[in-house]
Parts: structure tokens; sequence; C-alpha cells
């Protein structure tokens, strides 16, 4: 993390690629900052995907504490969108093209209803997922969703979807399977949308676990841990590196850190910032993604943003193919740089999951982006077709079920109850649903092979209520904007 402090503005870098410059304010109500990103690109419509990432910029106040509203935006170098709520602002590149974001300029004007001493923003890499029909279900994974005639549904609008045995309807009748239509509020996934480009990384959680009061931080984190000890996880955390560095009194909060390697050293450059963060109940990621302005994904999203708007592939995994290379080799291991020497076979993608009876895997969650390279495409990157990363293996994500039907896509206001989310129609444990797949999930190239959990329409764990933190779980938000 790098963070710099102008004007009582503190910038903070969340995720691989995004860095903040020269953050200074000016006036009361005013302030300007540079940013830069790797990796960034804008396609015309015609080239598939036909799509880009963004940037998501976010405030806090401390003194008071409080999530800044933005009454506009402007950026010279940058198309810069404020949605209506003043919750943040969406930052993308103004020209197509596939190149950095550098020092790119940006001038935010915020609401001032009282002196604010202090001011730390964020930054969420997330990608764009544009309007369009796709497919449903692949006929062939465990508890899939599908047509009622068994096959793969085409979704082709946000209309409401009936339940029934057509071949235009959602198949009920299995316990697996939904019990209701959806109603045209329910996010189809047909309808355009933001997610983030990768799941949430341990220092973003733990910049979140800092920005809460002790009160707050009581029901995110275990507040009477050791110094030197996990937050979040008891006995072996599995590569999660969030550790208490200062106690709180109940006035004044904690203050946790990143110690991956164990030294108790705190926030080194191997102490794995950048890991994917697991431990997370869903009472823990649904307070997270409220507090980042974002909302969670529905499991109809959830295909989509794998599979595009392709036919699917029996079995298939995020990247297309059926086929996966397990991660194993770590280089560079708790750095902003760690990957695996790991080469998949042509039609592999490169993952982070299970091993198959005796062989090595992970014990736990890699670098966010780690198989990405300048020179792989999407298939050995195990991206999926928009470019969102580690959509299978890594972590868990937990996403809204079908059998939340009352779940209206409505995004967090960036303000907690208690330190928990209370945002209208958001489901509890028993509304979410786990996708995707662990660094844990055993893999075999073998389509016959019943456990599959990192395809894209496994629905393994329909029935787990996520109340508990686990090991192999994380979060991923999305939004509309």
């Amino acid at each position: 993390m790098v963070a710099l402090i102008f004007y009582a503005w503190a910038a903070v870098v969340w995720a691989n690629h995004v860095r903040f410059h020269a953050v200074e304010r000016l006036g009361d109500d005013r302030v300007v900052f540079r940013i830069s990103w790797d990796h960034a690109w804008r396609l015309p419509p015609d080239v598939a995907p036909s799509n880009h990432d963004a940037v998501w910029v976010f405030g806090k106040s401390f003194h008071p504490r409080r999530h800044v509203r933005i009454l506009s935006a402007h950026s010279p170098d940058l198309d810069a969108n404020v949605p209506d709520d003043g919750t943040g602002v969406m930052l993308k590149m103004k020209n197509f093209g596939q190149n950095p974001v550098v020092d790119a300029l940006c001038t935010l004007n915020v609401s001032v209803a009282e002196p604010i001493q202090t001011i730390r923003l964020y930054a969420v890499e997330m990608v764009y997922v544009p309007q369009g029909a796709f497919y449903l279900g692949d006929g062939a994974s465990k508890f899939a969703l599908c047509a009622g005639d068994g096959q793969a549904l085409k979704i082709a609008s946000e209309a409401g979807l009936d339940t029934g045995t057509t071949a235009q309807t959602l198949a009920t009748g299995a316990v697996h399977l939904p019990e209701r239509p959806l109603p045209p509020a329910y996010p189809k996934g047909f309808d355009a949308f933001y997610v983030m480009k990768y799941e949430a990384s341990q220092r973003q959680y733990a910049d979140f676990l800092n920005s809460l009061t002790f009160d707050e931080q009581t029901e995110r984190m275990n507040t009477n841990a050791p110094i030197g000890a996990n937050v979040l996880l008891t006995g072996n955390p599995r590569r999660n590196g969030i550790v208490m560095a200062q106690r709180g009194d109940g006035i004044q909060p904690c203050l946790v850190a990143l110690d991956g390697d164990g030294d108790g050293i705190f926030d080194e450059a191997e102490d794995g910032a950048s890991r994917a963060c697991n431990g997370l109940a869903w009472q823990d990621a649904a307070a997270f993604l409220d507090w980042a302005a974002l909302r969670p994904m529905t499991e109809l999203e959830f295909e989509k943003l794998c599979r595009g708007p392709a036919y699917p592939l029996p079995k298939e995994y995020p990247w297309g193919t059926p086929y996966a290379k397990n991660a194993v080799e770590i280089v560079d291991d708790g750095t902003v740089y760690e990957s695996v020497s790991d080469t998949p076979a042509p039609g592999e993608g490169l993952a982070n999951h299970g091993g198959r009876f005796d062989e090595a895997f992970v014990w736990g969650p890699l670098r966010c982006g780690f198989a990405a390279r300048e020179t792989t495409g999407r298939v050995e990157a195990g991206a999926g077709f928009y470019g969102a990363f580690e959509l299978g293996g890594n972590v868990w994500e937990p996403c809204v079920s079908v059998k939340s039907t009352a779940f209206d896509g409505k995004r967090g206001n960036g303000e907690l109850f208690n330190g928990a989310s209370d945002v209208a129609g958001w489901p509890g444990p028993e509304g979410v649903i786990l996708r995707g797949g662990g660094w844990n999930s055993l893999v075999v190239n073998d389509l016959d092979y019943e456990f599959r959990d990192l395809a894209v329409s496994d629905r393994f764990y329909f029935n787990l209520v996520h109340n508990v933190r686990r090991n192999t779980t994380g979060v991923r938000g999305a939004g509309n904007f």
C-alpha cells in the first residue's frame, strides 16, 4: 500500500495496479489527484468483447467518520462518471485502445456538510459487462440451473422469468432449483453492469477494517486477538496475513496490518497484500460491499461474466474450456509480483485449485491476477470472457441465489449500521450461493469425474448457509452505474 497525505487527504492504492499521485485539497470542497493503472483497455463495438476496464474511486472521512459524497468530477484525460447518489466516481479511458493510464488528472467536487479533517480515497479496478443475451446453465454441471427442458436457457432480457417445463422458462421442481419465478427487478445479467476485475485483496479488506470504529470492528474481526495474531481466522489461516498490529481500547479502534510471511514485521513487501482475501463469512462480504458502495452479483450475472454470449460447453471453466492446470510452483511469494512457474498445456487455464489425490497444491489463495502476463491470452490466464480474473479457483465467491427474489440490484450507500450491511433487499446468509470454487477444490481433467467446483455452472454448495468464516471464501463486488 502507498499512502500520500496532502492537506489532510490520504490516498490508498488498492488491487494490483492502481496508483494515486499528488493528492491535493483545494479549499473545503475540492480535491485534485493524479491516477495511474496498468493494462487499461477500451475496445470499440466491433472488437469483442466490446468492453472496457475502469477504476471505481470513493472516499471516507475520518473526523467525522462517514462516506464522502461526490457532487461532480472532471478529468481532461479520462471519462469520469459520478452516479446520482454521489457515492464515488467511475474512471475509464477516453479513447479506444489498450495501454497504461499514466498520471491522469482528476478533480472531485465534494459535499461538505461540516468541517472535515481527514479524507482517504480508495480505488477498485473494475470491468464493464455490456448489455446482451447469454446462456444460463450447461446441461451437465452439478445442480446447474437450466431451462425447463433441461438444456441451457437463453437470457434475452431483464423481464420477469417464469418457472416451468419449456425451453423459455427456468426449471423448477427439485430442491436445488428455484421455487418461484424471478421478478423483473432481479438482475439477470442481460443489462450492463460493472464488476470487480479481481477478488477483494487482503490489503483491501485490511483497509476496510482500519476504517471502522471499534464497535464496528467487533462485528467484523476478533478485536481481542493478540498482537501479531490473525483477526479473521483461528488455527491455520491458510495464507491470510491480516493480523492485529495495535489493540483498540473501546474508543480508539484497532489497527490491523499484513504479515503474510509470519515473521512479526508488518506490512513488508512480502506480506501478501495483493493475495485474495479469504476467511470471510457472508456478513463480512456484505459489509465490505456496502461500505464500498457496491453490491453482490447474482448467480446469473456470474455465469455471464464467465462465459460471455457463447453457447455453453459441458462442464466448462470460466476461461472457456473444460481443462485446467493447477498453479503450484510459487514465484516471488507474497509480493506484488507473486505468480507461478507452472505452464498450462494448450486449452488449459491456469488456476489455483486443490490437487488430485496425492498431488501437491497451494494451501491458500494466491495474488489477485497471478496468472496474467503480457503474453497470455484468456485461456492461459484463467480469465473470464470480459477480462475478470480468478472466477474459477483461489477463493469461493458469494452470489445472490435465484431463491432470493427480493434482491433488486441496489448498491450500498457507503454507510454501515453497527458494522453491518443494511441495504434493503440484500439477502442473509441463507440467500447466497458460493460459486467458482476455491484453492482446495479438487479438479480433474476428466469430464466424467463427479466434482468440478470451478465449472461455470456448478452449484455444489447450493444448500450451504454461508454464515461462518471459511478459509476458502472471499468476495467480489458489482454494481450498476
